[in-house]
Order: structure tokens, then sequence, then C-alpha cells
């Protein structure tokens, strides 16, 4: 990957020992706002004799023609010297998702000695470009106590675009954080009382995942999920059993179905919840 570079096509010998090739160099400029790369580009010559030589040129790059050799003044086909032929620019969009980008180019030239039949000069590559920063990527979450705060660090390709960050189960999102940076994430009582209601009645534990979405202003850039995360249900209380305390979980009838639920204590007046 790069952002400049530069192909030459084969060297061809005609009318005896003298020799001709093409070259296409380029630079290129990047906007991460844009996810694009601008192009810039030259088409020069080199031979070996001197003056110029019949023959017609065309150079194809990003999927459309850039430059045809004009007829020249005063005859009927174009005439090619040395040196440089033909610059231009274009613009190379990048995948949304991944920021990669990359254009294939083709040269191909026809020199004239008598009667040429066939484009004797020719050559085709293609260019990868330097990646533009996309989508923020989560890094390693371990397993964790669904009532408990757990460390989510999400690694930010881009400090310009904003991430929202989901804590979803069975794909419904319990949590949303706007404006999302590195940090331990919690449950508030309402959203560890939205997380109970999707986990079985028989279950100790579930399976849980969390979701980064980046943009740019109101555009989409891209999402990355994690790995399947055990998150257990150690509940908010605790019980004193052959004198030891242990997290239990409170259950209260609503309608009647037994639901859990989540417990706190009035302390000074605030209520907390107790763990």
């Amino acid at each position: 990957m790069a952002l400049s570079g530069s192909y030459t096509t084969p060297t061809v010998t005609y009318v005896g020992s003298s020799t001709i090739s093409f070259k296409f160099s380029w630079t290129a400029t990047q906007s991460t706002t844009n996810n694009e790369s601008y192009v810039s580009w030259t088409l020069s010559c080199t031979k070996s004799a001197t003056g110029w030589v019949n023959g017609e040129l065309e150079l194809d790059a990003y999927g459309a023609r850039r430059y045809t050799a004009p007829v020249a003044s005063g005859d009927s086909r174009p005439r090619i010297s040395a040196g440089t032929q033909a610059t231009g620019s274009f613009t190379v969009k990048h995948d949304d998702s991944s920021g990669t980008g990359s254009f294939g180019i083709a040269i191909r030239g026809r020199i004239y000695v008598g009667t040429a039949s066939d484009w004797n000069v020719r050559g085709s590559t293609t260019f990868y470009l330097d990646t533009i920063p996309r989508a923020s990527t989560l890094g390693k979450i371990n397993n964790f106590n669904l009532e408990d705060a757990v460390t989510v660090n999400v690694d930010k390709k881009n400090s310009s675009f904003t991430d929202t960050l989901e804590l979803l189960i069975d794909n419904v999102a319990v949590k949303t954080i706007s404006n999302y940076t590195s940090r331990t994430v919690s449950l508030t009582n309402e959203e560890l009382a939205r997380a109970y209601n999707l986990i079985s009645s028989s279950a100790t534990s579930k399976i849980v995942r969390f979701k980064v979405t980046t943009k740019n202003g109101s555009t989409t850039i891209g999402s990355n999920t994690s790995g399947d995360i055990t998150a257990t249900v150690a509940g908010t209380a605790r019980i004193k059993a052959n004198n030891t305390w242990k997290r239990s979980v409170p259950w209260v009838k609503v309608d009647g179905v037994w639901r859990r639920a989540v417990s706190n204590v009035n302390d000074s007046g605030t209520w907390k919840r107790c763990v």
C-alpha cells in the first residue's frame, strides 16, 4: 500500500535497435472525512531515437479512458516524442467499511513501422492505496457479572468520528451509550431489570455481546460486534448461609408471575442498589 508509485511497460524494439516504453507515475492525497484518495498522474515516454515517431497511445485508469494521443497537426496520425505525454487526476472512492482502496491502469501503444496492426507496446497493473481509518473496533472483553461494571475498550481508528456502544442480549439493546470512549460500563436499575426479562428464569448466566457503531456526523461508517461473552446473573442481594454472606437474586411476584428483581437500600434518604 502506498501514496505514490509508477509502472513502466515492457520496452519494445522497432526499426533496427530503436526502443520505446511508456511510464505511468502517480501521487495521492487522502480525505478521511470523504473516504477518498485524490490521484495525480503523469504519462511519459522513453525512447532511444531522437525526434518523433508515428503511433497511437491510450491510457485507461480507474475504469475510464484518461488519455488518447491526438492526431498531429498536418499529419493523419499522432506523433509520439520522448517526455511527458499527458497529466491528469481522478478520485478513488474507498470501501466504506474497511477503508481500503485501489485502482488499475492499462497502457496501450501502437508504434507505426510501415503499417502497424497491433498494439505492440502495452502493459497493465493495479495499485493499492493506503487504507483510510474507518470504523472503531472493540478490545478484549472479559466475562462479567451482569450487575457489576465491566471494562469495554474501543480502539478508535479516527478521532473525528463518534462511537455508539450497545450491550445486546438476544440482539436486543439493553444499554446504549452515545459518544462512547473507553471506560467501564454499568447497568442502571431499569437496564438491569430489562436484562433480567430477557433471561430465562432457570438460567444463571447469559451470552451477551457488545456492539460499537462509528459515525461521521449522521453518516454510518461501520460497526463491529464482539464475540460471545458470558454475563453471570449474580444478583443484587446478599444472604448469610453457614456464616458466609453470598450474593443472591431477589424475586417478586408481578401479575402472578415470579420475576427477578433489583434490591435497593435507603442510605441517608437516598435509595441505592445493594450490590
